[in-house]
């Protein structure tokens, strides 16, 4: 298994958005700085990996769609290198195959935390950093007091 250093350093929240468009990764950016989080854009599965041997991040958005390196390689290495951090799919594709991909990342046991169809509106992303920003300062508040 492999170890991953602490998350971001400051008080925002550290997002990888693991997508090959850049467009949206500015969407990205721009909504998860209005949400307190910082957001860094991933290209590939294989830059996720260099990434996440440098860098833990509180949380992953991913497509399942990507050259090289698909969402469903990234789920069955989450699966093999027992990766707990919080995971949100996305897909473009019918949400038949988006559907799929949950249930396979469930029966690795990869923590899903939720979807995205695209395209994504604003504020449907808005709505879904505000909810889990609110989970992980819960979840640290716990820690943190017990």
């Amino acid at each position: 298994m492999n170890t991953y250093s602490d998350s971001a350093s400051n008080n925002n929240h550290l997002i990888y958005a693991i997508d090959d468009d850049l467009l949206l990764g500015d969407i990205f950016s721009y909504v998860g700085e209005a949400t307190g989080f910082d957001v860094e854009i991933v290209p590939s599965g294989k830059v996720l990996k260099n990434k996440l041997r440098k860098k833990r991040p509180d949380l992953l958005v991913m497509d399942i769609v990507m050259p090289n390196m698909d969402g469903i390689e990234l789920i069955n290495w989450f699966a093999e290198v027992e990766c707990k951090l919080p995971v949100v799919l996305m897909s473009g594709y019918d949400s038949s195959y988006l559907n799929a991909a949950a249930k396979l990342a469930a029966a690795q046991k990869i923590n899903v935390v939720g979807s995205l169809q695209k395209p994504i509106a604003i504020e449907t992303l808005e709505k879904l950093f505000r909810k889990l920003k609110l989970e992980l300062l819960t979840e640290s508040s716990l820690v943190s007091y017990s």
